[in-house]
């Protein structure tokens, strides 16, 4: 029964990413580059300088691992003539553990 679940979850994972992503590629600080459909959202990243609050440019980047098994700080994500460098560890928090979530700045 689970690995019928999870087949169901990479197929409506698959229809997600076919539908809102975008075709990019990634590039690893070292490495050559792979190509990959990204999902981009602004991000919600606040900064607090004594007491004035500054929201910075930054963007959320998701990506399935079956395309990018290991996104790293310091890669980047071009999407036509827009490129993101990641600015941090990538995280996988959705609980089949099937997309990375990465931050990063817009170049």
């Amino acid at each position: 029964m689970s690995a019928l679940f999870d087949a169901a979850a990479q197929s409506l994972l698959g229809d997600v990413h076919g539908f809102f992503g975008k075709a990019a590629s990634y590039t690893p600080p070292s490495g050559t580059p792979v190509a990959c459909k990204i999902v981009v959202d602004a991000a919600d990243d606040r900064a607090q300088l004594l007491s004035t609050n500054f929201v910075a440019g930054r963007r959320i980047v998701e990506v399935r691992k079956s395309e990018v098994g290991a996104p790293a700080k310091g890669g980047v994500f071009a999407l036509g003539a827009a490129s993101f460098v990641v600015v941090s560890s990538p995280r996988s928090d959705d609980p089949d553990g099937l997309v990375w979530t990465c931050l990063c700045d817009p170049q």
